[in-house]
């Protein structure tokens, strides 16, 4: 029914020519603008000449908005995947064979190649934003760690590290860190008692309080300060307990080492999106709590603000001040101590509401 035109699938086996022989168009234009029709959007392209392994079709279009659950597509699945070097990622975002019709172009590469995510015009490769990957790796490292040595300005400068004009999509968590062999940030926090404590009719632990609390935070001092635009991944939203393994058998590398399988078992190959859904259980209430976080961001826009500024990264009393758009943010990450009256500084005098997430009971802080 949306089949791409048949410009698209040119050449033997349904497969386009090598992009240097695809002479009906200009180089980097559109197949679809020269057959007449509109450039698909949201398509995102991954380019093997510079390692590019990975690319999100985000939707709806950023910024303003936090992706669905089950709204992001790998690259793999929606565009090809070509060796042409830069060229060849202008080429492919724009000749991908599926059409998604969703937000902007968002890439993923590991180097840092600077202007990757600026227009063509102005000499950038041409995705709309780039993923901060450097986040999520540093809140895996920091729970790994003592509470204690958790540094309130190696938090900010991860957070905030990334090319002026360059637009990110930043996240808590990711593939990387939820696949076996690691840990979702739920885990790392609350670990085993997860399966024993989470039910609102029950007893709680010092565990579960703790990791309610900083996942909460996590979350928001992320979308708050980490980019343009934020990204959820398959239940870190309500805080999934389990990691994500595929079906798999048992394997000899090259080097003669045997890895073992998990004897093709889809035990762990799935999210349990009804947890979130669950009013009985603490998962409910982080659920809401992102849900609130998205709405936050709809209503007052903070994420595409011009006006940032970090005030306050005090490392004794562990608290981190900032501005974002009309908003001020207060994170206490001291594992102890509660302030009152605590005074910061703001740019705009006068009276502020106080939007606290934790004291309405629907979110169960």
């Amino acid at each position: 029914k949306n089949a791409p035109p048949a410009s698209l699938l040119s050449g033997r086996h349904g497969r386009s020519p090598h992009p240097r022989r695809h002479r009906e168009h200009p180089p980097f234009s559109s197949p679809l603008a020269a057959a007449g029709g509109q450039r698909p959007r949201g398509v995102a392209a991954v380019g093997g000449g510079l390692g590019w392994h990975l690319a999100a079709a985000i939707w709806p279009p950023l910024p303003r908005t936090v992706l669905p659950r089950f709204v992001a597509a790998w690259a793999s699945a929606v565009a090809r995947v070509c060796g042409g070097g830069v060229s060849g990622v202008r080429r492919c975002s724009d000749c991908a064979v599926v059409w998604l019709r969703l937000g902007g172009r968002a890439g993923c590469q590991v180097s840092g190649m600077p202007t990757f995510a600026l227009p063509v015009q102005v000499g950038g490769v041409g995705f709309d934003y780039r993923l901060h990957m450097a986040v999520a790796d540093k809140w895996i490292e920091l729970l790994k760690g003592n509470d204690e040595a958790w540094e309130m300005g190696n938090i900010v400068h991860t957070l905030t590290n990334r090319r002026w004009l360059e637009k990110c999509v930043t996240y808590a968590e990711s593939h990387d860190q939820a696949l076996v062999g690691d840990k979702t940030i739920a885990f790392w926090l609350m670990d085993k008692d997860m399966y024993d404590f989470m039910a609102l009719n029950g007893p709680s632990t010092p565990n579960i309080d703790r990791g309610i609390a900083l996942h909460k935070m996590i979350r928001l001092i992320t979308m708050g300060l980490g980019g343009e635009g934020y990204l959820n991944f398959m239940g870190n939203e309500f805080g999934h307990p389990e990691w994500i393994d595929f079906p798999r058998g048992p394997q000899v590398l090259p080097s003669g080492k045997f890895i073992p399988g998990n004897n093709n078992s889809y035990d762990k190959c799935r999210r349990r999106f009804d947890l979130g859904d669950a009013e009985f259980l603490r998962y409910h209430g982080m659920q809401q709590f992102d849900q609130a976080m998205q709405h936050l961001e709809e209503k007052y826009g903070f994420m595409t603000s011009d006006h940032q500024y970090v005030s306050r990264k005090h490392e004794e009393d562990k608290v981190i001040v900032f501005e974002k758009g009309d908003l001020v943010f207060v994170f206490n990450f001291h594992w102890s101590s509660s302030y009152f009256d605590y005074r910061v500084g703001c740019l705009k005098p006068g009276k502020y509401k106080v939007f606290s997430y934790c004291h309405s009971p629907c979110l169960d802080c």
